[in-house]
């Protein structure tokens, strides 16, 4: 179904239900549509990461020996 011109800022005009039915299916297939490209770029950037690592590349782990802050003591931190 062609999508037809409607203007909803134009509270003088009142849009049909067909017109307001074809302006939705027409926004929700372009979701649909955007959704499936961002999921494939989303998977090839998982699956490049993947690789990397695999490779020994940019994205590999860091090494167990790292200066990580131990957790703090709840107690003290908060003064109870």
């Amino acid at each position: 179904m062609k999508v037809p011109r409607v203007d909803l800022t134009d509270p003088s005009v009142e849009p049909t239900d067909a017109e307001l039915d074809a302006l939705m299916q027409s926004m929700c297939d372009d979701v649909v549509e955007r959704h499936g490209a961002a999921q494939e770029r989303f998977m090839a950037n998982v699956a490049r990461m993947i690789a990397d690592v695999g490779s020994g590349g940019a994205g590999t782990a860091p090494s167990v020996k790292q200066d990580r802050k131990e957790p703090s003591d709840i107690r003290q931190e908060f003064g109870v």
